[in-house]
């Protein structure tokens, strides 16, 4: 503009920030992946009990990695054998923990239901 007033032209300026708006989210991604990793480091694992282990596994994989987890250990392993060279037919499972973000949350999230006391058994691997 002139001291009068007119205006003798205009400026547009254009700054393009995708690829800064793409880097502070793969760092803030890299971030939270560190967050969990020092988590788990530090939650799981706290003693040599083999229940209290899966049980900080599961706090730690629900509601930040999973809506659900349950966790099904070898009889053998819980019986503190060494697991069995056979095949997939004698392997046995028993449920351990079953952890779900809707128990004792005030949100119901679709498709919840309260857990049962009968699980199905689980089965082994295929």
């Amino acid at each position: 503009m002139t001291d009068n007033g007119q205006v003798l032209g205009a400026l547009g300026l254009l700054i393009d920030i995708t690829d800064r708006v793409r880097a502070v989210t793969a760092l803030q991604r890299a971030n939270a992946r560190l967050d969990l990793l020092e988590r788990a480091g530090s939650q799981i694992g706290t003693t040599l009990d083999i229940h209290r282990t899966a049980e900080e596994l599961a706090a730690l994989a629900v509601p930040d990695l999973a809506d659900r987890v349950t966790i099904d250990l070898l009889d053998s392993v819980l019986q503190s054998e060494d697991p069995p060279c056979a095949g997939p037919g004698a392997l046995r499972f028993r449920r351990v923990v079953v952890r779900d973000r809707c128990p004792g949350t005030s949100r119901r999230w679709p498709g919840c239901r309260p857990p049962t006391a009968t699980s199905p058994p689980a089965q082994p691997p295929k």
